[in-house]
């Protein structure tokens, strides 16, 4: 049975060895399926399929709201999930990982543009410590 991508993670408690070196199984697993990964491709088999991503927004802080320039300032956890062809394994070969956190940056990410959103400068930013 193979295990589709989820963004969680479970601790392992078994370890190969490769080259002398002591592997655990969770990282041998992000090492085989992202060596062939490329983050650039659409993640679907079928080309002509289209990828169908399911977005949400959960609001966390309003850190201002001005009515006579019409804009409010706050801050969100934006949520997007799709199902992707390429990340896959079989958890038998893998000590039953059944599930594996990636960073963000190793894997296809959709182009999402929030329109009618003020655009702000770094320097303008609030960090909330």
């Amino acid at each position: 049975m193979m295990s589709a991508f989820r963004v969680y993670s479970r601790a392992i408690s078994w370890t190969a060895v490769y080259g002398g070196y002591v592997v655990p199984t969770q990282l041998k697993l992000v090492h085989d399926m992202l060596e062939v990964y490329d983050k650039k491709a659409k993640p679907t088999w079928n080309n002509e399929k289209p990828i169908n991503v399911t977005f949400s927004m959960d609001l966390y802080q309003i850190l201002e709201l001005n009515e006579p320039q019409q804009y409010i300032l706050l801050n969100a956890w934006i949520i997007e999930r799709w199902y992707d062809e390429f990340l896959f394994w079989h958890p038998i070969d893998y000590d039953n990982i059944t599930e594996l956190r990636l960073p963000y940056d190793s894997i296809w990410l959709p182009d999402t543009t929030l329109y009618n959103s003020l655009v702000m400068k770094d320097e303008d930013s609030r960090r909330l410590f």
